[in-house]
């Protein structure tokens, strides 16, 4: 499967047709991502949670007991590096964001770097020299019938070449999306994991 990737310029960073990530800080940092250009009310850093992001919803994180000083583990933090995008954790070995090849926005389980076969792995770069990002197009579906929480999904072409956005299933609502990147304070990691 080939996934769709939209070239941001700052000209096409509002455009409907490319949902960029853009990055507002420095890039050797850790940063969170929240919902931009979207056509609806929704806001707020996406969440770590279960496996997948989501808005409307709380990370799920854990710690080890016998870890001192874990980190809070309320707020999803990511880094990036190369094209690859990670989580921003504490626990050996990290977790890294892909995209699977139903075009969830995803990431490894902790202590595994298992990925299925055919995931999106690369692209998912920021650019400090221009402050905008090559990244993918990006839909926010909602997955409750009072819609107080949506999860991330990618738009991608099949082996056809027809484009694909698998989180809609005909009873919800989605909504394209843009992610914009903003600074953590201070080098703290997000959490020590976040559970799938």
């Amino acid at each position: 499967m080939r996934f769709t990737k939209a070239i941001a310029l700052l000209a096409t960073a509002s455009s409907t047709l490319a949902a960029p990530l853009q990055a507002r800080h420095d890039a050797t940092k850790a940063f969170t991502l929240d919902i931009s250009f979207s056509n609806s009310p929704l806001n707020g850093p996406i969440q770590a949670s279960n496996g997948s992001f989501y808005i409307g919803k709380p990370p799920s994180t854990s710690c080890p007991s016998d870890i001192p000083d874990c980190p809070p583990g309320n707020t999803t933090t990511f880094t990036s590096t190369s094209g690859l995008l990670h989580l921003n954790t504490e626990v050996p070995g990290g977790q890294q964001v892909y995209i699977s090849p139903e075009g969830l926005l995803t990431y490894t389980l902790p202590h595994s770097a298992a990925i299925p076969l055919g995931s999106q792995v690369t692209g998912f770069d920021i650019s400090p020299a221009n402050q905008m990002a090559k990244f993918f197009d990006f839909w926010l579906c909602s997955v409750d019938a009072e819609y107080k929480v949506w999860r991330i999904w990618a738009e991608y072409r099949d082996e056809e070449g027809a484009v694909k956005q698998n989180g809609y299933t005909g009873e919800n609502a989605c909504t394209m999306v843009s992610l914009l990147a903003g600074d953590v304070e201070g080098d703290d990691h997000g959490a020590w994991q976040y559970d799938s």
